[in-house]
C-alpha cells in the first residue's frame, strides 16, 4: 500500500556552521510523476552568509542515502578520510558540507527516486531517474538562495550519473566533475566485452542499494539511516516498486533490447565544462568510462586528469580538493585563477606517471609518482608497436616466421579460484619505455569439445597485461578497493566479435562493437576466429631490465577482485566447457598493439624514428589545417568547395578578438608597427653618416672609433632591452609596453638633443633611445602574429620587415644631410624626437591590446571566406564574419584605449626567453639574422667613412650609399610579399589533408641567403680595391644583403611565430639579443679591424659565416617538422598557432 506523501521538511539554522534543511521536497515535472504526487527529497546545506548573498550550488543525486552517515556506511574508509573533510553530515562518495559551505558553496544532496526518503520506483541508472536528476538541478538553480549556477561533484555512482544528466542540458548547470565514474552502462559496468560482470553488481545492489529502498523497515535499527518518515511498506509493495538490476542484467544481453536501450544517451550532447578524473587502478569498472567520456563529450572546455590509489580516499586529498575547487570556482564563481575557462591555457590532459614499485594501498608512497601534462588524448606522439605472441610463450617485436601450424591450449570455462590461462613474456627491456594509452589484442582462437563433454558454442576471452620487475616479481598497483591489480584487463565474448569499422568511434587501437542482437555470430568447434580484444587504457614506465607479461584466460584471474564474471545464466557450462586454443601458423598473426612513448631521451628518438607517412599525419605545434576540401565538414557543419582556406588560429565569437577586428583597424595597427620599426632604426642609424661631421663639432674632438660607440650603445640597447620588454609585455600586455617604450624613445631623443658637447651624457641618452626602440623588433612583430591569420602573416611580415630595414637606410641617408644642411649634428636628434613623439601618439590612439584569451572558436568563421574565396583569393586581409553585434559588444574607441589585464608569473616570464634555446628554429633564425645585421651595421658604419676619403670624396653625400640599401629592401619586400604566403598555401593545397607546415615558407629564403652571402664578399672586395668605379660594387653589395634583410627575418620571424606560437615573443627576444650582441661587437671592434687589416679579410669572414648560417636552412627544411614533434614537450599547452 502506498504512503501518503506530505511535507516533511525541517530547517535547522543554529546547530551547525551552516544552515541545514532536511527532507526538502522537490516536485517532478513529469505529468505521470505529478499524478502520483512523486517528489525527490533532498538535504540542503547553505552558508551562513550576509542576507541576500546567493551561493553557487553543488548537487549530488544517488542511491546511498543522504542521511546515512559515512561512518555507518563504511567505518573503515571513514577512519582514513582526510580529517578536513569529516563532519556530522559526511556521506559516502560525496563532497563534505562543512568544508564546501565554508568556501561559499551550498550543497544539495538528494535521495534518488525510490530510495531514502524519496518515494517512487527504484530504477537506478535509468532514463526516469536521470529525468528526476534533471528536475533537481533546475530546482536548485531557481532557489532564492542560489546564484543559479550548479556544479556536479561526486565519486562513482555520483559521477556516472553526471554524464547522463549533463547530456540533457538542464538550466543552470555550469560544470561537472565526474570523479571515477563510468559513462557507458553496458560496456563499462555491466557487460564488459559482452560478458556479464555480475559479482560486483550483486554485491552493490544487495548491500548498498536495496537496503536503502524507500519504505524498507528496520533501517534505523541497523544504523543505516532513519526509517522512512512516511511509514514502512510491505515486501510485496517494495518488490513492485523496484527494478532488480541483477535480474535485469542477467535477462538482457544486447544493447538493442529495451532494458539497455533505455539507458543510452549521447556524450556529444554535453556542452558544459568537464573535468573527468580517471584512476589508473580502476581497470575493472570506471577507468574506461572516464577516458571515453572525456574523449567524446561535446564540451569545448574539457579536461582529463589521472590519479592512483583507492576508489574512496583520493577525492578528499588536499591537492585533489584544490583542483576541484579551482575548477568549480572558475565556472560557478567566475574566479578563474589558473585559466580553466581559457581554452588551451590549462593542459587538456594531466597524467600521473606510474614509474617505480611503491607497493599497494600505500597513499603516501604513491605520491612519488610524477605528473606530466599533455595537449590531447591519446597522446599525439604515441607510436603503436605490435608485440607478437609466439608458440614458445614469448613476446617478440619482430614478426615471427612460423612455417608450421601449432596451438597453445587451456581449459574452459574457469573462475578466479582455479584460473586456466596461458602467459607470454617479453624479453627484459633494453631501455626505459613508457606505455600510455589504449591497447588492443589480435588473437586467432578456436575451441574443441572435451572427451565426453558437451559441444561448446562460444568462447570468453579474459586478457591481462602484467608488469614484472627485473627480478621476476610482479609489480602490482592499488585497485578500487585497495586490492593489488595488474596493469590492465580486457574481455571479449567471441560470439560478439563483430566490429563496426564504419562507426565514427571506431579506432585502430579501440575497436568499436555495437553489441546488438543482430551482431551475434556463430562459434563452431574447430573453426579459427580472428578477433580484436579491447584492453582498457593504462600507464606504466617499464624500466630497463623489466618485462611485460601478456595473459589469456578462460575466466577471471588475479586482479579481478570483486569484479568477477561468473553468473551461471550468462556463462553456462554446457555452452563454454571445452578446450580453448590460440592458433599459430603461416596464416595467423597473434599480437597486442602496444602504445609506446620512449621518453628517456626526450622525444627526439621518437621524432626521428617516425616513417614519412606517420610524420605526415602528426600535427605538432605549427602544423595547421589550412585548406578545407569539398569532402570535409567544418565545425559549424557547413560544406565547402575545394580550396577554401580555414582560418588559423580559429577566432572566437567576440568582436573584441583581434582576429575579428575590422580591416581598417588591422591596417592601422600594421601601419603603427611599421612606423615604430622604421623610426626606431632611423633613430639608431641616423648618427652613422654624421660621424665625419661630429668628429669636428664635438669638443674636445673624439676619434672616429670612439664616436662609433654612439652607434654601438644604441644597437646593444635596442636588442638587449627586449630581455625585459617582452616579459613585461607578457605580464602587463602589449599596449602598455608599447606606450611606455615609445615615450622613453621620445624622451631619450630629446635628451640627445640637449646633451650638447657632453659626450658621456650623449652616450647615456643614446642608450635610452635604444631602450625605447627595443620593442619595435619583437613586440611589434608579435602583434602582427596576434592580429593576422596564418595565411596572411607572410605578406604582413614582409611589409613590416621592409620598414624595419628601410628605417636604418633612411636614417643613413638623412642623417648626414640633416647635420650638414642645418649646421649641427644635434638637429638629427630633434628630428628623431618629432618622429618618436608621433609614434607615441599613434600607439596611444590606434593600437588596442592584442593579447586575447581565446575561449572558443567562432562557428561562423572556420573558413576564411564563406562567400567563395579560394587559394588564390585577392583579399589577403579578410576577417571573420561576426554578425548581429550590439554596440556594447564592439571594440569602441573608448574600449580600445584600455590597457591589457595583469597576468603575473614574473619568474616564468623572465626565464622563458632563455628556455627557447632548446628550439632548433630559434638558433637558425637567430644566427642568420645576426649574421645579416652584423654585416649591414658594419657596412653602414664604415661605408660613409670609405666614401668620405679618396678616391671618392663624397662629403655630405656619403649617406647616399644607403640608397642602395633602400632599393635592395624594396626588392626584397616585393619578393617576400609575392611568395611568402603563396608557398604556404600551395603546399597545403597539394596535400589531401590540407595541412600547412611552416617549413614550406623556408624555400623562399634561398635567393635571399645566396644574395646576402655573395653581397658581403662583393662589398669587401670593392672596399679593398678602391677606384673611381668601385663605389658601384659597394652599392650593389649593400643592395644584395639588403634584399636579404627583408626576406630572411620576414620568413624567419613567421617560422618562429607559427612553429612556437605560445612562446614566439620569447623566441624573438633571443633573436634580437644575439643580434644586439653581434651588432654591438661589430660596431665596437670591427671598425678598427677593418681599418687595420683592410676590408677584404673581415668581409671575407663575414661572408663565410653567413654562408654557414645559410646552410642551416637545409636541415631545418628537411627535419624541421621532426624537430617540432620532438620539442612539442617544451611548449605551453595551447590550441593557438
Amino acid at each position: 500500500m502506498a504512503n501518503n506523501i506530505r511535507d516533511i521538511a525541517v530547517v535547522d539554522p543554529e546547530s551547525f556552521p551552516y544552515i541545514y534543511e532536511q527532507n526538502v521536497s522537490i516536485p517532478l515535472r513529469s505529468k505521470a510523476e505529478q499524478s502520483l504526487g512523486a517528489v525527490i527529497r533532498c538535504n540542503v546545506y547553505r552558508p551562513k552568509s550576509v542576507e541576500g548573498k546567493k551561493s553557487p550550488v553543488l548537487v549530488t543525486y544517488g542511491p546511498y542515502g543522504k542521511d546515512i552517515p559515512y561512518h555507518d556506511f563504511f567505518a573503515k574508509s571513514f577512519a582514513e578520510v582526510n580529517p578536513k573533510h569529516k563532519s556530522t553530515h559526511s556521506c559516502w562518495e560525496t563532497p563534505d558540507p562543512l568544508w564546501w559551505t565554508s568556501h561559499g558553496y551550498a550543497i544539495v544532496r538528494a535521495d534518488e527516486k525510490g530510495l531514502g526518503q524519496s518515494p517512487g520506483i527504484l530504477d537506478t541508472m535509468s532514463r526516469s531517474t536521470s529525468e528526476a536528476f534533471f528536475d533537481v538541478i533546475e530546482w536548485a538553480a531557481d532557489q532564492p538562495w542560489s546564484s543559479g549556477k550548479i556544479g556536479l561533484l561526486g565519486i562513482s555512482y555520483y559521477a556516472g550519473s553526471q554524464w547522463r544528466v549533463a547530456a540533457r542540458r538542464p538550466k543552470g548547470l555550469a560544470a561537472i566533475i565526474p570523479w571515477e565514474g563510468m559513462s557507458d552502462y553496458y560496456r563499462d559496468r555491466c557487460r564488459q566485452g559482452g560478458i556479464f560482470a555480475n559479482e560486483f553488481i550483486n554485491f552493490w545492489w544487495n548491500r548498498q542499494v536495496v537496503t536503502n529502498q524507500y519504505g524498507r523497515p528496520g533501517r534505523a535499527e541497523k544504523n543505516w539511516g532513519p526509517d522512512t518518515i512516511e511509514g514502512n511498506l510491505d515486501e510485496e509493495t517494495l518488490a513492485r516498486n523496484r527494478k532488480e538490476q541483477v535480474t535485469d542484467n542477467a535477462n538482457n544481453q544486447f544493447r538493442d533490447q529495451a532494458y539497455y536501450a533505455s539507458k543510452e544517451y549521447s556524450l556529444e550532447d554535453i556542452e558544459v565544462p568537464v573535468l573527468s578524473v580517471a584512476n589508473w587502478g580502476g581497470n575493472t569498472l570506471h577507468l574506461r568510462g572516464n577516458v571515453e567520456g572525456y574523449t567524446h563529450a561535446g564540451s569545448d572546455l574539457k579536461y582529463l586528469r589521472f590519479i592512483v590509489g583507492r576508489h574512496d580516499l583520493p577525492f578528499y586529498y588536499d591537492e585533489e580538493v584544490e583542483v576541484q575547487k579551482s575548477f568549480l570556482d572558475a565556472f560557478l564563481m567566475d574566479e578563474d585563477k589558473i585559466g580553466w575557462s581559457v581554452k588551451g591555457k590549462v593542459a587538456a590532459v594531466d597524467l600521473l606517471i606510474r614509474k617505480g614499485n611503491f607497493g599497494v594501498n600505500n597513499a603516501q608512497a604513491e605520491k612519488a609518482f610524477k605528473r606530466r601534462t599533455e595537449n590531447e588524448w591519446p597522446i599525439a606522439r604515441t607510436q603503436y608497436t605490435k608485440y607478437f605472441l609466439t608458440p614458445e610463450g614469448s613476446l617478440e617485436t619482430n614478426k615471427p616466421h612460423t612455417l608450421k601450424f601449432s596451438r597453445l591450449s587451456y581449459k574452459a570455462p574457469s573462475f578466479l579460484d582455479n584460473p586456466q590461462l596461458i602467459q607470454f613474456s617479453s624479453a627484459p627491456f633494453a631501455e626505459e619505455t613508457e606505455i600510455t594509452g589504449h591497447i588492443t589484442a589480435h588473437l586467432n582462437v578456436s575451441v574443441d569439445a572435451e572427451p565426453s563433454g558437451p559441444t561448446p558454442s562460444d568462447i570468453d576471452l579474459f586478457v591481462t597485461l602484467r608488469h614484472l620487475s627485473s627480478d621476476g616479481t610482479e609489480i602490482q598497483y592499488t585497485g578500487s578497493a585497495g586490492e593489488p591489480v595488474p596493469l590492465c584487463k580486457g574481455w571479449l565474448r567471441v560470439s560478439l566479435r563483430k566490429v563496426n569499422a564504419t562507426h565514427p568511434r571506431h579506432r585502430p587501437w579501440l575497436p568499436r562493437r555495437d553489441y546488438l542482437s543482430t551482431d551475434v555470430q556463430p562459434v563452431v568447434p574447430g573453426e579459427v576466429y580472428a578477433v580484436d580484444v579491447e584492453i582498457w587504457p593504462t600507464n606504466v614506465v617499464v624500466e630497463k631490465g623489466s618485462k611485460i607479461l601478456f595473459e589469456v584466460a578462460s575466466g577471471d584471474t588475479q586482479g579481478a577482485g570483486i569484479f568477477q564474471h561468473k553468473h551461471p545464466q550468462d556463462r553456462p557450462i554446457e555452452k563454454f566447457q571445452g578446450i580453448n586454443h590460440i592458433r599459430f601458423g603461416p596464416i595467423y598473426e597473434n599480437y597486442f598493439l602496444r602504445n609506446n612513448l620512449n621518453n628517456k631521451m626526450g622525444s627526439w628518438k621518437y621524432a626521428f624514428t617516425l616513417s614519412k607517412e606517420e610524420l605526415s599525419k602528426l600535427e605538432p605545434p605549427g602544423t595547421v589545417k589550412l585548406i578545407v576540401n569539398a569532402s570535409e565538414e567544418n565545425p559549424s557543419g557547413l560544406q565547402h568547395t575545394h580550396g577554401h582556406i580555414r582560418l588559423s588560429p580559429q577566432p572566437s565569437e567576440s568582436p573584441l578578438d583581434p582576429l575579428n577586428w575590422p580591416r581598417w583597424r588591422k591596417f592601422a595597427v600594421l601601419f603603427v608597427s611599421c612606423l615604430y620599426a622604421a623610426v626606431a632604426d632611423f633613430v639608431s642609424a641616423s648618427v652613422a653618416p654624421a660621424i665625419p661631421i661630429m668628429q669636428y663639432q664635438i669638443l674636445p674632438p673624439r676619434k672616429i672609433s670612439e664616436l662609433t660607440h654612439l652607434i654601438a650603445i644604441s644597437v646593444v640597447c635596442l636588442g638587449g632591452s627586449n630581455v625585459f620588454w617582452v616579459p613585461l609585455s607578457n605580464i602587463f600586455g602589449r599596449r602598455l609596453i608599447l606606450i611606455v617604450a615609445t615615450l622613453i624613445m621620445t624622451l631619450g631623443s630629446m635628451w640627445c638633443g640637449l646633451a650638447g658637447n657632453n659626450f658621456s651624457s650623449l652616450l647615456a641618452a643614446r642608450a635610452i633611445q635604444g631602450l625605447g626602440g627595443g620593442p619595435a623588433d619583437t613586440i611589434a612583430a608579435d602583434i602582427l602574429g596576434e592580429i593576422f591569420f596564418v595565411h596572411q602573416r607572410g605578406r604582413a611580415m614582409g611589409v613590416y620587415t621592409f620598414w624595419l630595414a628601410a628605417g636604418s637606410y633612411i636614417g643613413g641617408i638623412a642623417g648626414g644631410y640633416i647635420a650638414a644642411n642645418t649646421g649641427h649634428y644635434q638637429n638629427i636628434f630633434w628630428v628623431s624626437t618629432a618622429l618618436s613623439g608621433l609614434v607615441f601618439i599613434l600607439c596611444v590612439l590606434l593600437v588596442p591590446e592584442t593579447m586575447y584569451d581565446r575561449k572558443e572558436p567562432s562557428p561562423n568563421s572556420s573558413v576564411a571566406d564563406e562567400m567563395g574565396a579560394t587559394v588564390d583569393e585577392k583579399d589577403m586581409y579578410r576577417t571573420s564574419q561576426i554578425e548581429h553585434i550590439s554596440p556594447d559588444e564592439r571594440l569602441s574607441f573608448a574600449r580600445s584605449l584600455k590597457l591589457g589585464r595583469y597576468r603575473g608569473n614574473w619568474i616564468k616570464q623572465f626565464t622563458g626567453p632563455f628556455l627557447t634555446l632548446r628550439l632548433p628554429g630559434v638558433w637558425v633564425v637567430m644566427l642568420q639574422y645576426s649574421g645579416l645585421l652584423g654585416g649591414i651595421v658594419t657596412m653602414v658604419t664604415v661605408g660613409p667613412i670609405f666614401l668620405s676619403m679618396p678616391p671618392y670624396l663624397w662629403g655630405k653625400n656619403v649617406g647616399l650609399l644607403s640608397v642602395a640599401g633602400v632599393i635592395g629592401t624594396a626588392l626584397g619586400a616585393t619578393a617576400t610579399y609575392v611568395v611568402a604566403d603563396r608557398l604556404l598555401k600551395r603546399n597545403a593545397s597539394h596535400r589531401a589533408d590540407g595541412l600547412a607546415e611552416p617549413e614550406s615558407r623556408l624555400l623562399g629564403l634561398a635567393p635571399a641567403l645566396v644574395l646576402a652571402t655573395t653581397g658581403l664578399w662583393m662589398y669587401g672586395f670593392c672596399a679593398a680595391n678602391p677606384s673611381s668605379a668601385a663605389w658601384v660594387g659597394l652599392c650593389v653589395g649593400l643592395g644584395m644583403i639588403s634584399f636579404g634583410i627583408v626576406q630572411i627575418p620576414s620568413i624567419g620571424f613567421n617560422y618562429l611565430i607559427e612553429s612556437y606560437y605560445a612562446v614566439s615573443s620569447d623566441c624573438l627576444v633571443m633573436v634580437t639579443l644575439l643580434r644586439a650582441f653581434i651588432s654591438f661587437s661589430w660596431t665596437f671592434f670591427v671598425g678598427d679591424w677593418v681599418f687595420s687589416a683592410g676590408p677584404a679579410l673581415p668581409f671575407g669572414i663575414f661572408g663565410m659565416l653567413m654562408g654557414v648560417f645559410s646552410l642551416l636552412t637545409i636541415p631545418l627544411w628537411f627535419f624541421g617538422k621532426r624537430s617540432r614533434v620532438a620539442t612539442a614537450q617544451y611548449l605551453p599547452k595551447t590550441t593557438n598557432h
